[in-house]
């Protein structure tokens, strides 16, 4: 009896062993997700905050070629 036990405990636990398993995997591809989420958002709000300063220092640029143009009619 004490052998027809054992068997009859295998089975019900490995399949909670790869339930276990797919658990894992399923969690790190949702990790994996959310990071490359992450990622995206950072990296467009980098590559915005980027040309938010490439236009503000292309502004002063002409601010500073006007202020200088000014100067140089008024000589």
């Amino acid at each position: 009896m004490n052998i027809k036990r054992n068997d009859m405990e295998k089975p019900l636990y490995q399949p909670q062993c790869t339930s276990h398993v797919c658990f894992k995997k399923a969690h790190l591809k949702h990790s994996i997700a959310l990071h490359l989420k992450y990622f995206i958002i950072c990296y467009i709000f980098l590559v915005l905050k980027t040309t938010v300063l490439v236009l503000q220092w292309l502004m002063i640029g002409q601010l500073l070629t006007l202020i200088w143009r000014i100067k140089q009619s008024d000589h």
